[in-house]
């Protein structure tokens, strides 16, 4: 499917990100319930609606395209562009776009969206790679950062987890648990490495974890 996937998004890519239709439709179409009343790229009918752009992100890092992922998460954010109608801090609905409206990068509203909670769900998950399972933590951070560093810390269960990630520049990921040196596994799918922590292993007060390439 990863063909047909990414064939799709680049259909629907634009320079705010992935819309939601492209072609959008058109008011005389049936069928489609309320979408077709509203204008050619506004909302969901051809526009950029972050919420689904969001998913299609999460789609990229879970096929080892962390640098696509990244360029995406850039377009989406409101203070990457130069004109916007929404505040810079708020993270907006939709991104519109329509020449023929003079539209672009109009948002219908000024509030703060469940967009941004997906946003900092992607952060955590797939860019530093926290993923709590039944029987263990996994830290597997993605496979390209546009930092050369980065620092989260996240109260884990009892267990502080300080997570730090490093470029060095060597290529060769390594994984180092308070101080000490662990090999990972390699996910093929993702194309990173991943650790696996036993839950009986984080019962401490902090738990410092630096993930190096």
């Amino acid at each position: 499917m990863k063909k047909v996937i990414l064939k799709a998004f680049k259909n629907l890519d634009s320079k705010y990100g992935y819309r939601t239709f492209a072609p959008h439709f058109p008011p005389d179409c049936p069928g489609v319930g309320r979408i077709p009343k509203l204008p050619k790229g506004t909302a969901e009918n051809g526009a950029v609606y972050i919420h689904a752009s969001t998913f299609a992100i999460m789609a990229l890092f879970r096929m080892g395209l962390a640098r696509e992922a990244w360029d995406q998460i850039f377009r989406i954010l409101p203070f990457t562009h130069r004109k916007v109608s929404c505040s810079p801090y708020v993270m907006p609905n939709s991104y519109g776009c329509n020449e023929e409206l003079n539209i672009d990068g109009e948002s219908m509203n000024d509030w703060q969206t469940g967009s941004s909670n997906v946003l900092f769900k992607i952060f955590m998950r797939f860019v530093f790679g926290i993923e709590p399972e039944h029987d263990c933590l996994i830290i597997q951070p993605a496979n390209w950062f546009p930092f050369e560093e980065l620092r989260v810390d996240i109260k884990i269960r009892s267990c502080l987890l300080r997570l730090r990630y490093k470029n060095t520049g060597t290529g060769n990921r390594k994984f180092y648990i308070n101080g000490r040196l662990f090999k990972g596994e390699y996910n093929k799918h993702i194309k990173t490495e991943y650790i696996k922590i036993p839950w009986n292993q984080l019962d401490m007060h902090t738990c410092d974890i630096l993930a190096e390439d």
